[in-house]
C-alpha cells in the first residue's frame, strides 16, 4: 500500500480526525498509488494518521475513510458503514415513517462515507458519487442497496460541480431496476410530492429543509405568504396546507413552478398557490415598489458562494436580497431566511441580516435558528458538513 507523507505542521487537523487531506498538506507519497487506491497517511515523523481514497487530480488529495491501524477497507468496510447509516435513520430518525417516505439516507462525510450521497423518494434511490475511488467501488453500494432497500430502481445522479477533476467520464442513468419516465412520488409531512429524477436539481429535492418547512407551516394560518426561489413549492405547500388565507410561489424556473402546481393538485390545494414565473429580486423591489405586503416572506436562494473566494461577493448579494425581502414584510410579519454557502458562516450570516435590516430601515428579532435536518448529519470533526443555516425573525 502506497504512503502519503503530511508535511511538518500540518498534521493537526487529522489528528483531530479531519477526512480530508489537501494537495498543499502532501510532502510526499512513497510508492506507486493510481487514483482511487486505498493509502495509508502519515505524519512527517511515520507515525500512522489514517487511511483512505486517494486521487492525484483532486485538491482534496486523499479521503480518509479510517483511522484505526490495521483496518481494512474493503467491501464489507464500506457494506458496515452503510448499514450503519441505515439505522440511523430507521431506529434513531424513524425514516420512512408513515407520513414521509423522503429523505437522505447516506450524507458523505457525516455518514463516514467521503464522497458518496443516497436518497430515498419512496420506492426509488438516487446515488451521487463525488470521488474517483469511491466510483470505482459503486458495484459495491449498489449492491448494497438493491439487498438491503429492494428499490424499483437506482438512478446515478453525475450533475455534481468538479466531475471533471475527479476523473469522471461516465454521465447520469438507470443503474439498477427500471425507472419511469417523468415524475416519481414520496411523501414529506404527509403531503404527495413528485420529482422527476433525471432532470430536477441536485440530486432531485431540497431534504434539508424538511423541519424547517414545518417550522414555517407552524406560523402560515391565516397569513399572506411569499415563498421566494420556491422550487418545487416545498415551503409554500406546507403553508397552504397549515390555513394561509394566500400563498405565492416565485421562481425562475417554469419546469419548476410546473412541478409544483402538479405537487399542489396532487395533495388538493390546487387554488391555494399562485405560481409566478419571475426573476425574485425583480420581483421583490417591483412589489416593494407597489406596495404590496406580505406577513410571512420564505427566502431560500440558492448556493452563492461555492468556493471561498466566493465569499464576499455572496455576502453582498445575500445583503442586497434580504434587503429587498424585509421591504415587503408587514412590519409585526415574519422572514424565514436561508444560506446553503459553507463559506458563509452562521457569523457572517448575522452580520448581514443586520446591515441588510439597517439598509431596508427595519428591525430584527431573532426567534429561532435552526440547520439542517437531521438526516443530513455533521461529523463533529468536518464541520464543513454543517452548512445550513436559517433564521426565523419577526421584522418591525
Amino acid at each position: 500500500m502506497a504512503r502519503v507523507y503530511v508535511q511538518k505542521g500540518k498534521a493537526r487537523p487529522f489528528w483531530f480526525r479531519h477526512p480530508w487531506v489537501f494537495s498543499g498538506a502532501v510532502e510526499r507519497v512513497e510508492g506507486h498509488a493510481r487514483d482511487g487506491d486505498i493509502v495509508t497517511v502519515l505524519d512527517c515523523a511515520g507515525g500512522f494518521i489514517g487511511a483512505g481514497l486517494y486521487n492525484s487530480r483532486s485538491q482534496i488529495r486523499v479521503r480518509i475513510l479510517s483511522h484505526r491501524e490495521g483496518e481494512v477497507i474493503d467491501a464489507a468496510f464500506f457494506r458496515t458503514r452503510l448499514e450503519r447509516a441505515v439505522a440511523l435513520r430507521e431506529d434513531v430518525l424513524r425514516l420512512p415513517a408513515a407520513g414521509t417516505t423522503g429523505y437522505r439516507l447516506v450524507h458523505g462525510e457525516g455518514d463516514g462515507l467521503s464522497g458518496l450521497v443516497v436518497e430515498r423518494y419512496g420506492d426509488h434511490v438516487v446515488i451521487q458519487l463525488s470521488a474517483a475511488g469511491m466510483k470505482q467501488r459503486e458495484g459495491v453500494f449498489l449492491d448494497f442497496l438493491e439487498e438491503r432497500l429492494r428499490p424499483r430502481s437506482i438512478y446515478e445522479n453525475a450533475s455534481f460541480p468538479y466531475r471533471e477533476v475527479e476523473g469522471f467520464t461516465e454521465g447520469s442513468g438507470v443503474r439498477r431496476g427500471e425507472l419511469p419516465e417523468g415524475e416519481v412520488t414520496f411523501t414529506e409531512h404527509d403531503l404527495e410530492l413528485g420529482v422527476d429524477l433525471r432532470r430536477g436539481q441536485k440530486t432531485g429535492y431540497y431534504f434539508d429543509q424538511r423541519d424547517n418547512r414545518m417550522t414555517v407551516a407552524r406560523h402560515a394560518a391565516g397569513a399572506r405568504v411569499l415563498d421566494a426561489f420556491c422550487y418545487c413549492g416545498g415551503f409554500a405547500l406546507q403553508a397552504a396546507r397549515a390555513g394561509a388565507r394566500e400563498v405565492v410561489a416565485v421562481d425562475s424556473s417554469a419546469a419548476a413552478l410546473e412541478a409544483g402546481r402538479r405537487n399542489a393538485a396532487r395533495s388538493g390545494l390546487a387554488g391555494r398557490i399562485t405560481f409566478e414565473e419571475a426573476d425574485v429580486n425583480v420581483f421583490l423591489a417591483q412589489t416593494g415598489a407597489g406596495g404590496r405586503r406580505f406577513d410571512l416572506v420564505v427566502l431560500d436562494p440558492p448556493k452563492f458562494a461555492v468556493a471561498r473566494k466566493d465569499r464576499d461577493g455572496a455576502l453582498y448579494r445575500y445583503h442586497a436580497l434580504n434587503a429587498e425581502a424585509l421591504r415587503v414584510v408587514e412590519p409585526g410579519g415574519l422572514i424565514a431566511t436561508a444560506s446553503c454557502s459553507f463559506h458563509v458562516s452562521e457569523a457572517d450570516f448575522d452580520d448581514m441580516l443586520n446591515a441588510a435590516a439597517k439598509k431596508a430601515n427595519r428591525f430584527l428579532q431573532i426567534l429561532h435558528r435552526a440547520g439542517q435536518a437531521p438526516d443530513h448529519p455533521v461529523s463533529s470533526a468536518c464541520l464543513e458538513g454543517r452548512y445550513l443555516k436559517f433564521v426565523l425573525a419577526r421584522v418591525w
